[in-house]
């Protein structure tokens, strides 16, 4: 993933989001903005596993991106 897309992502996961979320919910979320890249929603797709997330720490934790613990 480049780097513009890395950093769209993560701002979508920090800022656009209410947690809890599901994947599933997650993912319609990331479609519905248009500036998450569709690379970056196929990579969720496939990385994120199946369940639901408590916060965008979690998330990013969960796909090795850069986060805080």
């Amino acid at each position: 993933m480049d780097e513009k897309s890395l950093h769209e992502l993560t701002d979508h996961i920090r800022s656009h989001v209410t947690y809890p979320i599901t994947k599933k919910d997650f993912l319609a979320a990331c479609e519905n903005m248009g500036h998450v890249p569709s690379a970056a929603v196929v990579w969720v797709a496939e990385n994120l596993p199946d369940r639901t997330y408590r916060s965008s720490e979690e998330i990013l934790h969960t796909l090795k991106l850069p986060h805080t613990h």
